[in-house]
């Protein structure tokens, strides 16, 4: 059966959607290649990865996103830019809301024990 796989992340479906968008990324791409010492057998994956623009690796998360620069290689090579409309919602600009990364956990400095919430940390985070 082709949806059942011996990994319990993804069907082989999308596996296989996922090796063949890699290879169209870069066609030198080999699922057989597994360890991150051989990485840069992938130039323009390794370009991509190692972007600080286009990702982010941290303790909870990877974030891919595109940048929004009209003349960027690495988002002409996704087959895509920005295609959102320059609009404001409630006093934030749409595009930088969804190109911005996640925020991240805040320590509460009146409860060490705790995270501030979403709200009061991307007050925190914008001030």
């Amino acid at each position: 059966d082709e949806e059942s796989s011996s990994n319990s992340y993804l069907s082989d479906t999308d596996l296989y959607a996922l090796i063949d968008t890699l290879l169209k990324f870069d066609n030198s791409f080999d699922s057989k290649i597994r360890n991150k010492s051989q990485s840069k057998k992938f130039p323009k994956i390794e370009e991509f990865s190692t972007s600080s623009k286009h990702c982010r690796m941290i303790e909870y998360t990877v974030e891919y996103r595109l940048c929004q620069e009209n003349d960027c290689s690495i988002c002409a090579r996704i087959g895509r830019m920005v295609r959102s409309p320059s609009i404001e919602i409630d006093g934030y600009s749409f595009q930088n809301e969804i190109l911005r990364w996640m925020d991240l956990p805040i320590i509460d400095q009146n409860n060490q024990d705790h995270f501030m919430s979403p709200k009061l940390g991307r007050q925190y985070i914008d001030s």
